[in-house]
């Protein structure tokens, strides 16, 4: 086997236990997809279980990739805003140029629920330049000034046109990012904004780098909110190609919301999550109707009220 080039490409996810198996689902589609290529991966860890880490481990091919794990340390994040599904983890990609080596110069952040389809190494070798980071342009918000992305953009100075990209996937400038203090600027936003923080580490993100991120090929990060334009002219995109493509052709899959391909039978990638799925320790298992009937009765008002008095049964045995 002949080696074809010894740069790492730096890999950036960060998960809690909840979401290690599509963690390691997210490894395997990129080495699947990125052959014969040294990998360094880093995973900040926000509670994975031994076991599991043992798991995602195993999908690692200690002959062309290198796995570490790294452990946030910043007191701040215990303090910022969380709602809906989301934990602590979705602020850990502020921290990434402090937590990695500073050897590296450049990484790519991953979200955990996506999968690539393309040779990462045609993202690494995207001239960065003198931006802080690369990023594609959010499909549901595409604009700062768009409902629900940055409440406060007109205060802060920010022009409405100004494009608003998705975090779940960044190329970062981690010189850029250490010489001009980015993650505390990011982090200053959100704690002075924090009441009219919409979508966590996102809006930090943008607010402080608006105008200042270099856009990448939309394919880089499909999310399901393209779906939503059966028409080009409708949507933020600048031709029906384009649409077309990122709708078509997706270089990394993102799933974003709430049906994810393990816990909704609806999702149109359910197919393509689990032949990479298979490739991990977790390779066999699926998440059938009979699972999602399951979730239905038990996250029902019935289901909940059951629940409660389960517990308090429960209770009521343990003080006997």
């Amino acid at each position: 086997m002949t080696q074809i080039d010894d740069t790492p490409i730096a890999i950036v996810f960060a998960s809690d236990n909840g979401y290690a198996m599509p963690l390691a689902t997210a490894i395997a589609s990129v080495i699947a997809n990125t052959p014969q290529t040294q990998l360094a991966f880093f995973i900040i860890d926000g509670g994975i279980s031994n076991v599991n880490k043992t798991k995602i481990a195993a999908v690692i091919d200690s002959r062309w990739h290198t796995l570490a794990w790294l452990q946030p340390n910043e007191d701040i994040i215990q303090t910022l805003k969380l709602q809906r599904h989301l934990t602590q983890v979705c602020y850990y990609r502020i921290l990434i140029p402090k937590l990695l080596p500073p050897t590296f110069q450049k990484a790519i952040y991953l979200d955990c629920d996506l999968i690539v389809k393309q040779n990462l190494r045609k993202l690494w070798e995207i001239d960065i330049a003198n931006y802080p980071v690369l990023a594609v342009q959010d499909a549901a918000f595409p604009y700062v000034s768009s409902a629900g992305a940055i409440a406060k953009y007109q205060e802060l100075g920010i022009p409405a046109s100004a494009k608003h990209f998705n975090s779940g996937m960044l190329v970062l400038n981690l010189n850029y990012w250490r010489a001009n203090n980015i993650a505390e600027q990011v982090f200053d936003y959100l704690v002075q904004y924090h009441e009219f923080v919409n979508h966590h580490d996102q809006d930090g993100l943008n607010a402080v780098l608006a105008g200042q991120w270099g856009e990448l090929d939309l394919r880089w990060n499909q999310t399901p909110g393209v779906y939503d334009f059966t028409n080009w002219q409708d949507s933020p995109y600048a031709s029906v190609e384009e649409l077309s493509n990122v709708q078509q052709d997706p270089y990394i899959v993102h799933f974003t919301g709430t049906c994810k391909p393990w816990n909704c039978i609806h999702n149109r990638e359910r197919a393509a999550f689990y032949s990479y799925m298979d490739m991990t320790p977790w390779a066999g298992w699926r998440y059938t109707a009979w699972d999602a009937l399951k979730k239905k009765v038990i996250t029902s008002k019935v289901g909940k009220q059951l629940f409660r008095q389960q517990v308090k049964n429960q209770d009521l045995l343990q003080a006997k």
